[in-house]
């Protein structure tokens, strides 16, 4: 993520067009629910909707953030927002738990840092687009 002594940046960021946006948001809940009814075997406790969700999510954060999309790290956000509520909930439930928590909390903290560097990094490609 570094720059050329031109002051260029090395890779540059995309981002999903309209009709791609909403074709991954659609192909998320049959995906959900695919991965929920179908491996609902392997997914021991009462949190099992939220955590397939939060699986399914992470596959396609992986595709995205593969392909440079800067949605990527949005539905990182969204991941690590609902990864937290199902500790925080989980914690209600056995305090013991607390250390996964205070790391959900710590991880979208830096997440978020993430997507503010990568709308910064595609904001300033885009404008070096432009000037070309």
């Amino acid at each position: 993520w570094s720059r050329h002594k031109d002051g260029k940046t090395r890779s540059k960021l995309i981002t999903l067009k309209w009709w791609q946006l909403i074709l991954v948001v659609f192909l998320i809940f049959p995906a959900w629910a695919g991965c929920y009814f179908g491996l609902g075997a392997f997914f021991v406790g009462n949190m099992a909707l939220l955590d397939s969700l939060i699986f399914v999510l992470g596959i396609l954060i992986s595709i995205l953030i593969a392909f440079r999309f800067i949605e990527g790290q949005y539905f990182n956000l969204i991941s690590c927002i609902l990864n937290l509520v199902m500790f925080i909930i989980i914690c209600i439930e056995s305090p013991s738990n607390i250390n996964f928590l205070i790391i959900s909390g710590y991880n979208l903290f830096r997440i978020g840092q993430a997507a503010i560097n990568w709308t910064m990094l595609y904001l300033r490609s885009k404008n070096e687009r432009k000037l070309v």
